[in-house]
């Protein structure tokens, strides 16, 4: 049963941080849409199709961009889930997603 928010968890430890900045840069950047991807892989089946639609529109090469589409189509689902009452939705009592 999940908390009070969906937890986005990073590992930057799997950051490539040899020179030069932009082979940096580039690591960061798949590791940040890697980790989106993986967290819209867990959550799409709880969330619905209009969050999957959303995240759909992700850019391989804009994360920051990409993580605040998941975070905007997040709160959509979340708002529809508590809109509909339906208090046997597994994520009923979702308020939102936390980063780490």
């Amino acid at each position: 049963m999940p908390g009070q928010y969906l937890v986005l968890n990073f590992d930057f430890s799997r950051i490539d941080r040899s020179p030069p900045i932009e082979k940096a840069t580039q690591s960061l950047a798949q590791e940040i849409n890697d980790t989106l991807l993986d967290f819209r892989l867990t959550y799409v089946d709880y969330l619905g199709e209009l969050f999957a639609l959303e995240t759909s529109r992700f850019i391989d090469n804009n994360p920051v961009r990409n993580l605040r589409i998941l975070i905007a189509a997040v709160d959509r689902a979340l708002g529809n889930i508590h809109n509909k009452g339906d208090k046997n939705h597994p994520l009923f009592n979702v308020k939102g997603v936390c980063l780490f």
